[in-house]
């Protein structure tokens, strides 16, 4: 595909400590989507799963790299043309949870935890202002027990709905990197 967010793509609405974020992972449909109607994703094993669900498997380990205090709210599922790139809103719906970590978030971080896909491709999941400091790099194996170990877990298991660039799904972590947003950084004017 020509785009860099393969077909489809979910964009989850957060609210960290410098405002509001988004989170925006790259998806395959099960057939062709329709807009109003819940669609089912493709998972690395070829299975399929309904969109709320499918996404809740992530979120559940999505939420534990965030404090109790980061509000997750709208989640958006777009499809993507693939000749023109035109977006189309699909489905969405409210998540209405907040992050699970004891640990507080940290301001204007941005955290990049990156892995290899099957086709030889990146596929990279962002956190910003997630509990990790800034100025850390983290490389496999991670810490059993560790939001960023669960993460990668789930995005390289069987069951996930995550795709990179390349359109093919991720079979093993890179590096968790985190460091000052600029972009954060701009937004509070610093």
């Amino acid at each position: 595909m020509a785009n860099s967010l393969s077909e489809g793509f979910i964009r989850q609405t957060y609210i960290g400590l410098s405002g509001v974020h988004h989170a925006v992972f790259p998806i395959n449909f099960d057939g062709t989507p329709v807009a109003g109607v819940e669609p089912s994703f493709t998972q690395k094993d070829g299975g399929t799963i309904a969109a709320e669900a499918g996404y809740a498997a992530l979120l559940s380990v999505y939420l534990d790299m965030f404090d109790g205090d980061t509000l997750f709210g709208l989640v958006e599922v777009y499809a993507v043309d693939a000749d023109t790139e035109e977006r189309t809103f699909i489905y969405g719906w409210d998540a209405n949870t907040l992050g699970t970590n004891a640990n507080p978030s940290r301001a204007l971080s941005m955290d990049t935890l990156t892995f290899k896909t099957i086709g030889g491709g990146v596929l990279r999941v962002t956190a910003m202002e997630g509990i990790y400091n800034a100025n850390t790099k983290l490389r496999p194996p991670f810490v059993d027990g560790e939001p960023v170990d669960a993460l990668a877990d789930y995005v390289i298991s069987d069951d996930s709905i995550l795709i990179g660039r390349d359109n093919t799904y991720a079979f093993a972590p890179i590096s968790l990197t985190v460091k000052t947003s600029d972009a954060l950084r701009k937004r509070m004017g610093l």
